[in-house]
């Protein structure tokens, strides 16, 4: 397979880049820690996206004019088989411009070092001006480690894989929160199909995972979403529970990273006791909004589907103004808080069917409708253990109406009749 670029053709195309992507720069962590890059500094999604492009095309044509051999002696770049992160790495390691800084040392790890490139595009060209005198046009061939295949490469023990990304994400979206998913996809941070590492691994919907591959959710933001999930948090506290975890940070102004690591303690709600004085602290309030919950869900899952759920609880984070927490947030809120959540979810079930029924029954002097009466009636003669049409039901309507069925009863007298074995029951039954 032939490239159509040469490298006068990318550093054109880079250059025509450059003052869109001015403010864009490339951050790099590495050492004791796995090495990651990010493009931070611009929303231009097209023009990153482009940017992506021309890399990949560009990090091909390099590892072709190196060599492999070379590339393989290279230990910046060797064993780098996805051609964009090849280019970034190829950024980092010739741009004159790449700025470097030493952040700490770890005990028992090893140094950890961060550095940034700013105005890649810009970088990008003048690496291209520098390849096209150290690389003549027509000495490339095509690597068989950097041959792409029209079919995604398969992930190992991907079932198994799978439940744990799951597991991260509490089964809905980490994006948009839908839990009325069929198929969750799986999405590769880095965009190489061929790093399975589970921190570099993202579950999510069909139609969010659409969105980052057309730019419409930036990679950052991905990225950072993963992080915030807290996985790798949690195995390190197991790991801090069976053996005390001993570092020290070396230098001024230094931040402390613990393999690539982010701890973000709002993650870990669901894990600790409710404070005093919380909904979540009192089981009686707690039982009283789970049941409200639990009500409407029903109700609405007989109209809806599986789907009501999820529904239901997005519209309650909205109305409540919770984001980027599940609704159980708020058994960590103050107690006075439980008055206005019961309300709304009261107000919520009188508008479902079994709650307007129950309404209907509860105004004095309102004559429900006919469908509430029947549903009634029935309740209320099962009560009794009697049917519709049984014959103590058929006399007792022959004797005060002079009907042998309620059918032909008047929508009032209906009405009355339905009174009448509400006060039997209460009256005899209840006592």
């Amino acid at each position: 397979m032939g490239y159509s670029y040469s490298w006068k053709d990318l550093e054109s195309r880079f250059n025509e880049l450059s003052p869109r992507l001015k403010r864009a720069r490339l951050d790099c962590q590495w050492g004791s820690v796995p090495t990651r890059f990010s493009l931070l500094g611009t929303e231009d999604f097209t023009a990153l996206e482009r940017f992506q492009n021309l890399s990949t095309i560009a990090g091909q044509k390099l590892f072709a004019a190196m060599g492999k051999s070379a590339v393989d002696a290279d230990q910046d770049l060797r064993n780098e088989t996805n051609p964009y992160l090849f280019w970034l790495k190829a950024l980092k390691k010739f741009s004159q411009n790449f700025k470097t800084d030493y952040v700490g040392e770890q005990v028992g790890y090893g140094s950890v070092f961060t550095g940034r490139l700013s105005n890649i595009a810009a970088a990008s060209a003048n690496l291209c001006l520098s390849a096209s005198a150290s690389f003549p046009e027509g000495t490339e061939t095509q690597p068989a480690a950097v041959k792409k295949s029209s079919r995604r490469p398969r992930i190992p023990k991907e079932n198994k894989l799978r439940a744990e990304l799951q597991k991260e994400i509490d089964s809905s979206c980490p994006f948009c929160s839908s839990a009325d998913v069929g198929h969750f996809e799986i999405h590769h941070l880095d965009g190489n199909p061929s790093n399975n590492a589970f921190s570099n691994l993202l579950l999510l919907c069909p139609t969010c995972h659409s969105k980052i591959t057309k730019g419409d959710i930036a990679l950052e933001e991905a990225k950072n979403k993963k992080d915030s999930l807290g996985v790798r948090a949690r195995r390190r506290i197991k790991q801090a529970e069976r053996k005390p975890l001993r570092q020290s940070i070396v230098g001024n102004n230094n931040i402390q990273v613990g393999h690539d690591l982010l701890v973000k303690p709002s993650r870990f709600v669901k894990f600790i006791l409710p404070p005093p004085d919380t909904i979540g602290a009192d089981p009686l309030l707690k039982q009283r909004i789970t049941q409200l919950f639990n009500k409407i869900g029903e109700e609405r899952e007989k109209r809806f589907g599986k789907s009501a759920y999820g529904v239901m609880y997005r519209t309650f984070k909205k109305d409540f103004g919770i984001k980027n927490h599940p609704w159980t947030i708020v058994w960590v809120w103050p107690k006075e808080m439980a008055d206005p959540i019961i309300d709304y979810l009261e107000t919520k079930y009188k508008n479902t069917k079994l709650g307007r029924i129950e309404n209907a029954f509860s105004r004095p002097g309102k004559i429900p409708a006919r469908q509430y009466l029947y549903k009634r009636e029935g309740e209320l003669l099962e009560q009794l253990g009697l049917k519709m049409d049984s014959p103590e039901v058929r006399a007792s309507l022959k004797k005060y109406f002079g009907v042998l069925s309620h059918t032909k009863l008047s929508q009032i007298e209906h009405w009355q009749f339905v009174l009448s074995l509400e006060l039997f029951i209460k009256k005899n039954i209840g006592e």
